[in-house]
This record gives structure tokens, C-alpha cells and sequence, in this order.
């Protein structure tokens, strides 16, 4: 959003700059080794927990309230086959927290949460991608790296 600004035909509008308000996460998955693929079958769910709520934007203040996140987030379209190639498989826009819980469900597994955090926080305006690792012995690595918000990183 951006500050309010006034003008006419004679005075002109400075330009609004404008911000984002939400986080944005992108994912991406991968199996270790073609026997960690086998043991975890496909990925079928990737869930933020309770990231998403709603937002009051007073313009004129130019200030945001943030709700408490009450609804979670899915980031999976539809299954996908776990393989030693990195795959990008969705991205989301949440609120910004200091931590989320990623519950992630595959076909021959448990479901499993992981605490994903990064210095400061997630904040609005940054884009994370998070790497999430399969590995042998019923274990998930979950890296997170901040990368520029720009033009060649705009698909989603």
C-alpha cells in the first residue's frame, strides 16, 4: 500500500512507491537418495499452520493491523512424485511471523511437523525459498534461504 498523496491537473502527483504486506514462500522438494523417494512415496500435502488472516490497511495513516493467523495455508495443487532432482512444487503469501509449523503428509509416511525459522523473523515484502530435504530413516531437512523479490522470481 503507499501514503496518501494529493495533486491536481497543476500540481502534480508525486509517485506513490508501494510495499508488500505479506511474506512469500516458495517451495521446493527433493529425496536424498532414489531409496529415500521409494520409502517416503508421494508428497501429498504441504501445510502453513495457521499463517493466514486478515489485514486493516488505514490509507490515510498510511499503518497495518494484523490479525491473530487463525486458518492455514495449502501449498500443494496435487500430489507429487518424490525424486533426487530438486522439483518446485508451489509457493504461498502469508502474514509475517517469526516462525511457522510446515505439516507435511506423504503417501507411505506419517504426517510431520517442522518449526521453520530464520533470523528476524519472516517479514513482509521477503521472499523465502524453503528446500525441503526427504531423507532415509523417516527424516526431513527443511532449509530456508531469503532471495531478492524481483522480476525473474515473480512465478509462482
Amino acid at each position: 500500500f503507499a501514503a496518501e498523496e494529493s495533486g491536481s491537473l497543476t500540481d502534480k502527483m508525486e509517485k506513490q512507491n508501494y510495499r508488500h504486506l505479506l511474506a512469500w514462500f516458495r517451495f521446493t522438494v527433493r529425496a536424498t537418495e532414489p531409496e529415500a523417494a521409494n520409502d517416503w512415496g508421494q508428497l501429498t500435502s504441504i501445510r502453513l499452520v495457521k499463517a493466514q488472516g486478515s489485514l486493516d490497511i488505514l490509507l490515510g495513516a498510511g499503518t497495518v493491523t494484523y490479525s491473530t493467523p487463525s486458518e492455514d495455508v495449502e501449498v500443494l495443487n496435487q500430489s507429487q512424485e518424490l525424486t533426487v532432482a530438486i522439483k518446485d512444487v508451489g509457493s504461498a503469501l502469508c502474514m509475517p511471523a517469526a516462525s511457522y509449523d510446515l505439516q507435511l503428509t506423504t503417501t507411505k509416511g506419517e504426517m510431520k511437523t517442522l518449526n521453520v525459522t530464520t533470523s528476524g523473523g519472516f517479514k513482509a515484502g521477503e521472499l523465502y525459498l524453503v528446500n525441503l530435504y526427504f531423507n532415509e530413516y523417516n527424516d526431513i531437512n527443511a532449509v530456508c534461504s531469503l532471495v531478492p523479490w524481483n522480476e525473474e522470481n515473480v512465478e509462482l
